[in-house]
């Protein structure tokens, strides 16, 4: 039993790093995008956002005119994207998905989310989500490190006792 509460804390510390280490590569990417075109990248208003399944969370709005939807499974590494927009939107639909999906983990509503993109990708936004975001997730890094350390000492007791 207690061995798969220690797989257990070992996967939610594991999958928590990767969903901040997706974040921060989608920020990235999005951080580039700002730099060309920002009009093409508005999320218009009437996107409908999330949806949740079996642990996935779907998001679905329209970039430039053009309904997109991104799968999110709980690894945080998103699907490819579906939609008839073009190569770049695509990319930055993907990066807007894991963001929004972020930001909505931490509490902010919808109506926030769309808020901070109704412009594209700026500067400003980018800045927006970063500060939203900084502090939950220094405290989701220490928490999963936190995790592995505990697991790590527990298994380490137990390889003594076994060894002795």
């Amino acid at each position: 039993m207690s061995g798969n509460i220690h797989a257990d804390l070992i996967k939610n510390a594991t999958d928590m790093q990767s969903q901040l280490l997706q974040f921060s590569h989608e920020l990235s990417n999005l951080s580039l995008k700002s730099l060309d075109d920002q009009n093409n990248f508005k999320m218009t208003a009437n996107s409908s956002m999330f949806s949740t399944s079996g642990g996935d969370t779907t998001v679905s709005f329209t970039l430039g005119g053009t309904a997109t939807t991104v799968n999110i499974p709980r690894s945080g590494v998103p699907g490819e994207p579906a939609g008839s927009n073009t190569e770049p939107k695509l990319t930055v639909a993907k990066a807007m998905a894991v963001v929004a999906v972020n930001l909505r983990g931490v509490g902010v509503g919808e109506t926030d989310i769309l808020e901070i993109f109704k412009n594209g990708i700026t500067p400003t936004s980018l800045a927006a989500v970063e500060s939203q975001l900084k502090g939950h997730h220094d405290a989701v890094l220490q928490l999963s490190l936190e995790s592995l350390s505990r697991v790590t000492n527990i298994l380490q007791k137990i390889a003594q006792k076994l060894g002795s």
